[in-house]
């Protein structure tokens, strides 16, 4: 669309932040108004209630219009005793357009992690489980996401030497092999997101 404008923005971001012995807590809290916003919307020009298909493709479109973000990012940490520690995230948006009130498409859903940190030396296990809400405000011809909760295992080992270390890494995520979808990809109608699987990963670390 070669009549899209320029977009323009004005935003507020507050932050708090406190960190003492074993207690650290960050949070962060936002809004935008975006003149002008672009974003791609599926369409339905016979106004049949249903997406179009084009060589058995959904179609889409760039749009734009007047637009707000308002969301919340937080993030707790506490050390229990020196070998154990918990850990909460949690994240939340709404977007929406400001002259029809409408959800904006692919916009996800709350979402919280909470886990726990084993410590010992130079070892770290993390294991937590990672849930994310229904994503019901959905854009005209948006399809509701449901919620989903998955497992996943981090852990990683540290070689420190004088200027640098040595980092292993494993990470084993969805070990429940949950089937889910992710309310942001562009064909969760067709595909779920990725099952059970493991990553592992070596680092340097100079300094």
């Amino acid at each position: 669309n070669q009549n899209l404008q320029r977009e323009r923005s004005n935003g507020l971001d507050f932050g708090l932040r406190h960190q003492s012995g074993k207690v650290r807590f960050e949070a962060n809290f936002y809004y935008y108004r975006i003149n002008n916003f672009v974003f791609l919307a599926y369409l339905d020009e016979d106004n049949d209630g249903v997406i179009d298909i084009e060589d058995n493709l959904p179609v889409a479109a760039y749009s734009q219009n007047d637009a707000s973000y308002t969301g919340a990012e937080v993030s707790f940490e506490a050390d229990v005793n020196k070998y154990l520690g918990v850990f909460v995230k949690a994240d939340v948006v709404r977007a929406k357009l400001l002259d029809s009130n409408l959800s904006l498409p692919r916009i996800p859903p709350a979402h919280v992690s909470i886990g726990l940190e084993f410590k010992y030396k130079g070892l770290s296990v993390k294991p937590e489980g990672s849930f994310a809400s229904p994503q019901t405000r959905l854009y005209p011809l948006e399809i509701r996401t449901p919620g989903y909760g998955l497992f996943n295992v981090s852990a990683s080992y540290i070689i420190g030497k004088p200027h640098f270390a040595h980092i292993f890494g494993v990470n084993a995520y969805n070990l429940f092999d949950k089937e889910y979808r992710n309310h942001l990809s562009f064909i969760k109608e067709f595909a779920p997101e990725i099952g059970r699987g493991i990553r592992f990963t070596y680092t340097v670390r100079f300094f």
